[in-house]
């Protein structure tokens, strides 16, 4: 039970922080995942990663646009 109560207060302490964070010192997020849809054909994981495009090459390229 000890653990339970901790682990609520430290989430609404972290709730807390993020609020504060997002006002006084607000940073650039870039979110990578898969989109809401379905792939169009099967192919290996590789070519699925490919596909989402969440394979190495395209994530360096949004993380560069993002940068910029």
């Amino acid at each position: 039970m000890r653990i339970a109560i901790l682990d609520a207060t430290s989430q609404i302490a972290k709730d807390h922080v993020q609020s504060f964070a997002a006002v006084f010192a607000p940073v650039r997020i870039l979110r990578v995942g898969v989109q809401d849809r379905f792939s169009h054909h099967c192919g290996s994981y590789e070519y699925l990663l490919q596909e989402h495009g969440l394979d190495r090459a395209a994530i360096e390229q949004k993380i560069y646009y993002f940068l910029q």
